[in-house]
């Protein structure tokens, strides 16, 4: 049943409500996956860390079949709340109703953290699926992510705790 991206984004618009941003959206969804949630979007790094094109292009299929809405935020820079809409709901009650999946739990915990510390959060983790030896993370997040390195321990503890979550979870 999780196998459609109608399902899986869905679910997770339909438990947290509002997403802040799309970039906020993808490091959710990443920090997810490298957790153990069935979401196979294919992430490359890029500027904000890492980052689904794949994604992206679900994002926007959502948004021209009318299935989330992106209401402009005010602020110094425009951004977009990302939405379900009522047409999305709807398509999810007409689905067997599952029990509710833990990554939906640790969903909401995310979406209650900052877009920063999510991308340091997410950047370790990208790290860690690439298999880098943990002694190097310290000094390649100081080089691609200068202006979070003084929050490194803080983004490293809370990494390590979400893959021990993760693991305990799957035992």
């Amino acid at each position: 049943m999780l196998d459609h991206p109608i399902v899986r984004i869905g679910l997770l618009l339909k438990k947290v409500e509002t997403i802040e941003t799309r970039k906020k959206f993808q490091k959710i969804v990443h920090i997810l996956q490298v957790m153990g949630a069935p979401f196979p979007e294919s992430y490359d790094y890029h500027h904000y860390g890492a980052y689904s094109a794949e994604l992206r292009r679900e994002l926007d299929a959502f948004k021209s079949e009318e299935l989330i809405v992106e209401p402009e935020v005010n602020g110094q820079f425009p951004s977009f709340t990302v939405k379900p809409t009522a047409k999305l709901l709807q398509l999810l009650e007409k689905l067997p109703n599952p029990e509710e999946a833990e990554w939906l739990t640790w969903a909401s915990e995310l979406n209650g953290k900052s877009p920063r510390e999510l991308e340091g959060i997410s950047t370790l983790l990208y790290f860690h699926q690439r298999l880098w030896p943990q002694a190097s993370w310290r000094d390649k997040f100081a080089t691609l992510k200068p202006q979070l390195a003084a929050q490194y321990e803080r983004y490293e503890t809370e990494s390590l705790r979400l893959l021990e979550t993760a693991t305990k979870a799957a035992a």
